[in-house]
C-alpha cells in the first residue's frame, strides 16, 4: 500500500498539480470565502488544500485517514513553506467528523462522494461541522476542455483504469441518488450542477441572524 501510495503521489506531483490549482479557483469563486478555517475531506496528500492555501487566507485542515498520506501531505505542506496556516488530521469519515459544531467555514472534497459509504450521515455531518454562512464544495472540475483531456490522457499513460474510474464514478454517474440523500439529511441550501467538464455540490449554511429590536 506505502508504494502504491508512493507512485500515486509522483503521479499526482507530475499531472495533476495544474488540475488542483483550477479546482482550487473553482472553489473560492463558488463559496466566495477567503479567510476562515477550511477543512477538506478525504485530503489525500494535501495538493487541493495546499493549492486553496496559496491563494487565499484560509487556514486548512486536511483530513485523512491513511497514515501513509498524510506523511506525503506534511512533506508537501513543509517543502510549500504554509506549515503556519496548513496542518493535517487524522480520521476516518465513517458516518462522524470529529470536529465541533459550526467550526469550519469552509468544506471541500475532491471526487470523494461516490465512494462513501453512507452519503446521508456524512452530509449531516458536513452541514453541522459548518459553520453559519459557510459553504461546503464537494465535487470536482477542470478550468476547461483542453486541461480536462490533458489529465485524462495522463492518467491513461499511468493506468487505463483510473481513466474509466474518473469517467464512470464522478462524470457521469448518478445525480438524483445524492439529491435524496441531501434532503434526507435535512440539508434545503444545495445545488448540484453537472456537466461534461465538473460536478459539485454546493452546501449554503444560512449565516446566523438576530431578532434582536
Amino acid at each position: 500500500m506505502a508504494f502504491r501510495n508512493r507512485t500515486l503521489e509522483q503521479m499526482n506531483r507530475q499531472y495533476l498539480y495544474s488540475s488542483d490549482l483550477a479546482i482550487a479557483e473553482q472553489i473560492k469563486n463558488k463559496a466566495g470565502i477567503r479567510s476562515g478555517r477550511c477543512l477538506e475531506l478525504f485530503a489525500g496528500s494535501g495538493y487541493l488544500g495546499l493549492a486553496l492555501a496559496q491563494i487565499s487566507y484560509l487556514e486548512i485542515y486536511l483530513m485523512d485517514a491513511s497514515t501513509d498520506m498524510l506523511r506525503l501531505a506534511e512533506k508537501n505542506i513543509a517543502d510549500c513553506g504554509l506549515t503556519d496556516r496548513v496542518r493535517t488530521l487524522r480520521g476516518a469519515i465513517r458516518g462522524t467528523i470529529a470536529l465541533p459544531d459550526g467550526s469550519m467555514d469552509l468544506i471541500c472534497s475532491k471526487r470523494s462522494v461516490f465512494f462513501w459509504k453512507d452519503r446521508q450521515k456524512i452530509f449531516a455531518e458536513i452541514y453541522r461541522v459548518l459553520a453559519p454562512g459557510g459553504v461546503a464544495c464537494i465535487g470536482g472540475g477542470f478550468e476547461n476542455q483542453d486541461l480536462r483531456l490533458r489529465v485524462e490522457n495522463r492518467l491513461a499513460e499511468y493506468d487505463p483504469g483510473l481513466l474509466n474510474q474518473l469517467n464512470d464514478q464522478v462524470w457521469r454517474q448518478r445525480v438524483a441518488p445524492i439529491c435524496q440523500k441531501l434532503t434526507a439529511a435535512g440539508i434545503a441550501g444545495y445545488e448540484v450542477n453537472f456537466s461534461d467538464n465538473e460536478f459539485w455540490i454546493l452546501i449554503r449554511k444560512p449565516a446566523a441572524y438576530s431578532n434582536a429590536g
